[in-house]
C-alpha cells in the first residue's frame, strides 16, 4: 500500500498543472471576447526588423528601445521645402495631446542622412520648440534607414532626379503618411500626415491599440507558450516513467496531449482568420538555418499526430509492451516539435523580428 501511494504525484502538482491549463484556456477565450466586445482590433500590416540609428542628441536608438511602447512614425528631411514642415507641425500637435499615462513615442526618420546629422536634427527639433524625450529624430546609415522606411514601414522614399527638382532642396519624393506601431513593433495603421484631422484620428487609433489585451494577432506567443508547457510536461513524464512512477507519468502525458490539442486549436484559428504569414528574410546568412528548423518542425508535427494517438490508445488499453515500443519514437519526436515550436517563435519575433 505504501509503494502504491508513493507512485502517485501530489495533489498540489495535479491541481497546479490542470489549473494552469484551465487558466490558459479561459484567459485566451476571455481576452478574445473582451477585445471583440471593445471593437474590431486594428490589422497588422508588417513588423519592423531590428535597427541601430542615432537620435538628435547623438544617442544610439534601437528597436529594442521602442519595444513596450506605442509609437507614431513618419519620414522627413530638414531641408524639405514643403510637406515635412506641415507633417512635423502635426507631430507637435500630437505631442501636446499625448496622454501622460500612456507610453507613446513619436519617431521621425530622415531621408537625408548625409546632411541630417544629429546637430542638424537638433536644430530642426528646436523649430518646433520641443526637447521632449518622447519625440526622436533618427539618422544613421542610409541603407539601414532605407530598409526601415521602405521595406519595414512600407513607405515610399525616392531620390528626386535633378531635372525634376523645383528647387535645390527639392531632393526627395517621400510618403506623407503617419505610421502607428504597437508595443511589439508591428505596423497597425497608416494616416495622412498632411490632413487637418490627422491628430485626432491617430490618437483614437493609438488609444485602441493601447487598450488591446489579446487579439488573434497575438496567438503566436500563445502558441509558443503552449509548446513550451508541453515540452515541460514531456520532460516530467519521461523522468517519472524512468522512476517507475506510472501514475505520475500518465498524468503528465495526458496533460501534454491536452496542451497539444489546445495548441492545435489556436494554431488553426490563427491561420484561418489571420491571412498573414511571417516570412524570414533577414539576416540572409541565417535563413537556411531557419528554414531547416521550420521544415523539420512542420514535417514532424504532421508525422507525430498519429504516433501520439496510437501511443495514448495503447496506454489507456493497458497494452504496455506495445505502448513502450511506439513511445520510444513518439516521445523524442514530440519533444522536438514542441521545442522547435518555441525556437521558431523566438527567431521570428524576438531574435530576428521580421
Amino acid at each position: 500500500m505504501r509503494e502504491q501511494a508513493t507512485n502517485r504525484p501530489s495533489r498540489k502538482l495535479e491541481w497546479a498543472v490542470w489549473g494552469g491549463l484551465i487558466v490558459i484556456v479561459v484567459g485566451i477565450l476571455g481576452a478574445f471576447a473582451f477585445t471583440q466586445f471593445k471593437g474590431k482590433p486594428l490589422p497588422v500590416y508588417s513588423a519592423l526588423s531590428d535597427f541601430t540609428l542615432t537620435n538628435q542628441d547623438g544617442q544610439t536608438v534601437t528597436l529594442a528601445d521602442l519595444r513596450g511602447q506605442i509609437w507614431i512614425a513618419d519620414v522627413i528631411f530638414t531641408r524639405c521645402p514643403g510637406q515635412c514642415l506641415l507633417m512635423s507641425q502635426h507631430m507637435k500637435e500630437l505631442l501636446a495631446r499625448l496622454p501622460s499615462t500612456q507610453p507613446i513615442q513619436l519617431v521621425s526618420f530622415t531621408t537625408d542622412p548625409a546632411y541630417d546629422r544629429p546637430a542638424i536634427l537638433k536644430k530642426y527639433a528646436a523649430i518646433f520648440e520641443t526637447n521632449d524625450a518622447r519625440w526622436s529624430f533618427l539618422t544613421g546609415d542610409k541603407s539601414t534607414l532605407h530598409r526601415v522606411e521602405v521595406e519595414d514601414l512600407k513607405l515610399a522614399v525616392v531620390d528626386k532626379p535633378a531635372g525634376q527638382q523645383d528647387s535645390p532642396n527639392d531632393l526627395f519624393i517621400h510618403s506623407e503618411k503617419f505610421v502607428l506601431l504597437d508595443k511589439l513593433g508591428r505596423v497597425r495603421g497608416y494616416f495622412d500626415g498632411g490632413e487637418a484631422g490627422v491628430v485626432a484620428e491617430v490618437l483614437a487609433a493609438a488609444n485602441t491599440v493601447a487598450h488591446e489585451t489579446l487579439t488573434l494577432h497575438d496567438l503566436p506567443v500563445v502558441n509558443a507558450t503552449l509548446n513550451g508547457l508541453c515540452a515541460i510536461l514531456l520532460t516530467f513524464g519521461y523522468i517519472f516513467i524512468r522512476r517507475k512512477n506510472v501514475h505520475a507519468h500518465r498524468f503528465c502525458m495526458v496533460s501534454a496531449f491536452i496542451t497539444s490539442v489546445i495548441f492545435l486549436i489556436c494554431y488553426l484559428t490563427y491561420h484561418i482568420f489571420i491571412h498573414h504569414v511571417t516570412r524570414f528574410h533577414n539576416p540572409a546568412w541565417f535563413r537556411p538555418i531557419y528554414l531547416t528548423i521550420l521544415l523539420t518542425h512542420t514535417i514532424l508535427a504532421i508525422v507525430i499526430v498519429p504516433l501520439i494517438l496510437i501511443s495514448l490508445s495503447r496506454a489507456l488499453k493497458a497494452r504496455f509492451a506495445l505502448h513502450k515500443q511506439i513511445a520510444r519514437w513518439t516521445w523524442p519526436l514530440w519533444m522536438y516539435v514542441s521545442v522547435t515550436g518555441v525556437i521558431v517563435y523566438l527567431i521570428l519575433y524576438q531574435i530576428f523580428p521580421q
